[in-house]
């Protein structure tokens, strides 16, 4: 894999030395151009936590994957460009706010500059930029508002504002210790094989656009815009895969 490649996939070009400007702009142009997919799973391809594996399906056959696949890709650019990356783990907390007990569920990285910063293209529906790890002011991005909290034994947890509930509400919980990806893989052999995983149960894809998101589900497409949403049926596989296509250049 040639960093030049994963530099086009993101449409990025005069990339300078490693600061936390290019930081940012790489964290957004990632969000931006790769999209979460579970596509592989629910069509029974096995994933498997292989960087040189992860790089081709990103990069050379330009597709998504879940956390462990985008965040290892990440990662390894991130590594080309000279930062100082370290994976983490984390534990994904549910709508209710309970954590799903296993502290492998989510992979982040933990990107070290004058201070260390949280970074993670692999959840969805979260920070455009990357976040400040020891600062636990709320800061506000188009997409909403976010902090990362101390949790004292716990680790820390990256949360964000609720307007609904009119407070915080904890996305993951996450422990500073370093990992390495064998450390994900009983986790990644949970999320493709058993029933309670939501990966198992349908199929989405989803990615960041400028001002909101866009959603591909099995039946319809999903865009939101500052707060509004427009909805599109997806009556057959062909009107989907089309979808699929035209929104994400994926080509299953």
């Amino acid at each position: 894999m040639q960093l030049d490649d994963y530099l086009a996939r993101l449409e990025l070009s005069n990339v300078e030395t490693a600061n936390t400007s290019l930081l940012h702009r790489l964290h957004e142009r990632h969000l931006l151009k790769v999209p979460f997919e579970n596509l592989d799973i629910r069509a029974g391809i096995p994933i498997l936590l292989d960087e040189n594996r992860i790089l081709e399906k990103i990069v050379t056959h330009r597709r998504g994957g879940i956390c462990y696949e985008l965040n290892i890709a990440f990662a390894w650019l991130l590594r080309e460009l000279g930062f100082n990356v370290e994976i983490l783990a984390a534990d994904v907390h549910t709508d209710q706010g309970k954590p799903s007990g296993r502290p492998t569920d989510h992979l982040v990285l933990r990107v070290e500059l004058a201070e260390p910063w949280i970074c993670d293209v692999g959840f969805g529906d979260a920070f455009l930029y990357p976040l400040k790890m020891d600062d636990s002011k709320p800061v506000k991005q188009l997409v909403g508002t976010f902090r990362v909290v101390d949790e004292g034994d716990q680790g820390r947890a990256v949360q964000r504002f609720e307007r609904e509930i009119g407070e915080f509400r904890t996305l993951y919980s996450f422990e500073p210790t370093p990992r390495s990806i064998e450390d994900f893989e009983d986790a990644c052999r949970y999320h493709q094989t058993s029933n309670e995983s939501k990966f198992t149960q349908r199929s989405v894809c989803t990615m960041a656009i400028p001002d909101g998101r866009i959603v591909i589900y099995e039946d319809r497409v999903v865009i939101r815009r500052r707060g509004r949403e427009e909805v599109q049926p997806l009556p057959t596989p062909e009107s989907r895969e089309a979808a699929l296509r035209r929104h994400f250049g994926i080509v299953l």
